[in-house]
């Protein structure tokens, strides 16, 4: 079990969009928040205090949903650290068994895409392109 283990990392525009804070379970390590406008939390995107903790804690997997550029960010950061990285290719989904092709993201290798319905929705940040 992991329970005690989790740090949540969170950021928002502001502190009307990370009311979702408190959602979290009670038995994750810490939560840390971040709002573009310093209204709540640390000032500054939800990136921003991935290098301190890469280099402070000891972080076995960095799991990432949220737009596109700081998904991309934050596996390179992860990357970098030598941390895996999953990441949530969340799509408008069409048909939501693979045959539309409404939410397909591209192979890393090359080789085409995946589904992101029927193959994922997380995928390895090594296998996509973010």
């Amino acid at each position: 079990s992991r329970e005690g283990q989790m740090t949540v990392v969170i950021g928002g525009r502001n502190k009307e969009e990370v009311f979702w804070k408190d959602l979290f379970p009670k038995k994750i390590r810490q939560i840390i928040v971040t709002t573009d406008d310093g209204s709540y939390g640390i000032k500054g995107f939800s990136v921003s205090v991935l290098p301190k903790l890469f280099a402070e804690e000891k972080v076995d997997e960095a799991c990432v949903c949220g737009p596109g550029i700081m998904m991309r960010t934050a596996a390179e950061m992860a990357k970098e650290a030598g941390v895996f990285c999953e990441v949530s290719m969340e799509r408008r989904m069409g048909c939501g068994i693979g045959t539309c092709l409404g939410c397909v993201c591209d192979r890393k290798d090359g080789k085409g895409h995946y589904k992101v319905c029927a193959d994922g929705p997380v995928f390895n940040a090594e296998e996509v392109v973010l």
